[in-house]
């Protein structure tokens, strides 16, 4: 997490997703377009290919990811798939913004 109050993974491409709890807005004061659609099949999946290529097997970073969220340590999921459902979920509410840096 960084000065701007945002959190910062690379995708499987190597490009920087930024997910962030507010709306990004350009120069003219318009939303910024999104890495991805706001529904949740869709940001599962794609969370989980980022998760596969970070070859990460304890899911670390979308434990810290799931932190950022929810900001709730005692109630962490044990699973990999609980925690991409729980963020796919705040994204499809728009609780949660993904944009490329």
């Amino acid at each position: 997490m960084l000065q701007d109050n945002a959190f910062y993974i690379r995708n499987e491409l190597n490009q920087v997703m930024v997910f962030t709890a507010m709306p990004r807005l350009d120069e003219s004061g318009m939303p910024e377009s999104e890495a991805f659609l706001p529904h949740a099949t869709y940001a599962r999946e794609a969370l989980r290919v980022i998760l596969d290529a970070q070859q990460d097997p304890f899911a670390n970073l979308m434990t810290d990811l799931w932190l950022y969220t929810y900001a709730k340590p005692w109630a962490v999921p044990d699973t990999a798939e609980k925690l991409v459902s729980d963020i796919a979920d705040k994204i499809e509410n728009r609780e949660l913004f993904v944009y490329l840096d």
